[in-house]
């Protein structure tokens, strides 16, 4: 047997037998934000589970956490969020007893708002090699698109990427059908991992909302120069003077709206 095969079975055997045990899997995702533009960008990402629970988070995301819970408690400055990689991914979904607890970010403001997983997929005759694993096609319309995810039944464990789940496997791949947003998996490790949800300090700076209420906040906080400046709590703002900066503000933020979620 091919030495890389042997050890991708005798990993998959670990996995089964502990498939309520803790395991961490790293996904890369590659997306276009700005559909004007066409520029793509690409982050990592970490789903932890332990137990049937779960926490999926960016990597930019969960270090910028860490050094901002770190200056509000005393020990230490900002100055390390100037050395991170851009990211426009505030998202941390953990999945609770079978209920998805989302937090996301709009501007300064962290919202908070839980969701049931959708289980609607269809299953398709079809196969690929995802990480040397032998992956089943299925197809999921959600958010405002069309989603094809390729899973594993050799680990019969029902998570993915995002918010994405209730599979007879694994998820390895997702990709919507533009290719705008394209998550794989990249390693997969067996390992005691913490599933506890992050929270700014103090906790009752988050926000309850409605699922339908953010993507609609988020849509308007984009629209404008204006708009933009109020998410961030200026009060009264008002246009940029200059015209041709306002127009050039105005169009990239409106450009950057081709969300993960549409709607």
């Amino acid at each position: 047997m091919n030495r890389f095969y042997f050890s991708i079975a005798v990993f998959t055997i670990c996995l089964l037998s502990s498939a309520q045990d803790s395991f961490q899997v790293d996904y890369n995702l590659k997306y276009k934000l700005n559909l004007v533009s066409g520029k793509t960008y690409t982050e990592d990402f970490i789903l932890r589970s332990k137990n049937g629970n779960s926490i999926f988070e960016g990597v930019i995301k969960m270090q910028r956490d860490t050094i901002a819970q770190n200056f509000d408690l005393g020990k230490g400055s900002l100055q390390g969020l100037e050395n991170l990689n851009k990211s426009y991914f505030y998202t941390q979904i953990s999945l609770m007893d079978g209920i998805y607890n989302v937090q996301d970010q709009i501007a300064i403001k962290v919202y908070e708002y839980q969701e049931k997983p959708k289980k609607d997929w269809s299953i398709i005759s079809s196969t690929e090699q995802v990480l040397g694993y032998n992956c089943s096609k299925a197809t999921i319309s959600y958010g405002g698109r069309s989603w094809t995810a390729w899973f594993t039944t050799e680990i019969p464990i029902p998570l993915g990427p995002h918010k994405f789940g209730g599979l007879p496997g694994l998820i390895l791949k997702l990709e919507d059908k533009d290719q705008h947003y394209v998550f794989e998996a990249t390693s997969i490790i067996q390992k005691d991992v913490t599933i506890e949800p992050f929270y700014p300090y103090p906790r009752k700076n988050v926000n309850p909302i409605t699922r339908k209420e953010f993507i609609t906040n988020r849509y308007k906080a984009n629209e404008s120069d204006v708009a933009w400046s109020t998410a961030f709590g200026v009060i009264n703002a008002t246009p940029i003077k200059d015209p041709i900066r306002r127009k050039k503000a105005n169009d990239r933020y409106r450009n950057h709206r081709n969300y993960l979620e549409l709607k």
